[in-house]
């Protein structure tokens, strides 16, 4: 019976493992730019995330551009002083290198949402604040520009480092550890009636 009991733990335990990954902390570090927070991915696709960047000792938030059934072709992420930060999708690919393509994450800065959605023509507007965009030039190989009213940031393009870590959900994990002591207490019962 103990045998059985912990089978079924174990099969709980790797049903459990999915829906711990789809959270992720990034990390991107560079010459010029600092950026970490969270992502949400879903199929491959970041859906959301929030994080802070730092540059030229300004630290500042940002939020992931939830993309809704982008054109297909370039899709040109444009700030309020005009400047364009060509390609974005916000694919992830965990687990492989590198962990983005070329087009990359892309992020708006500060608390005020962009003024303006997708449009039909491919181009998003980031204004009034600002966008931040993370890509991979190739395997390990990661880069980032980042433009607000004024223009480019300092810096802009910089090359770095991205990582990924996977963050289990809290709601998985507590109905694990229930799960568990629940398994443990009927084995507790159980092992009493069979003695």
């Amino acid at each position: 019976m103990r045998r059985i009991v912990c089978l079924f733990v174990l099969a709980f335990a790797v049903a459990l493992v999915p829906a711990m990954a789809d959270i992720y902390n990034f990390n991107y570090s560079g010459s010029s730019f600092t950026a970490s927070g969270t992502l949400d991915v879903n199929g491959g696709v970041a859906t959301s995330g929030s994080g802070t960047l730092t540059y030229d000792s300004t630290t500042t938030d940002i939020t992931l551009y939830e993309i809704d059934n982008p054109p297909s072709g370039v899709i040109t992420a444009r700030t309020a002083g005009g400047t364009d930060l060509i390609g974005l999708d916000n694919l992830v690919f965990p687990g492989s290198d590198p962990l983005l393509d070329g087009d990359g994450l892309i992020f708006w800065m500060g608390s005020t949402p962009p003024t303006l959605g997708l449009s039909q023509t491919g181009n998003i507007n980031l204004a009034p604040a600002g966008g931040f965009n993370i890509y991979a030039n190739g395997p390990g190989v990661y880069a980032a520009f980042g433009a607000n009213a004024s223009g480019w940031l300092p810096g802009a393009p910089d090359t770095g480092t991205f990582t990924l870590s996977s963050v289990p959900e809290p709601g998985a994990v507590s109905l694990l550890f229930a799960m568990l002591a629940s398994v443990g207490g009927l084995t507790g019962v159980l092992r009493k009636k069979l003695t």
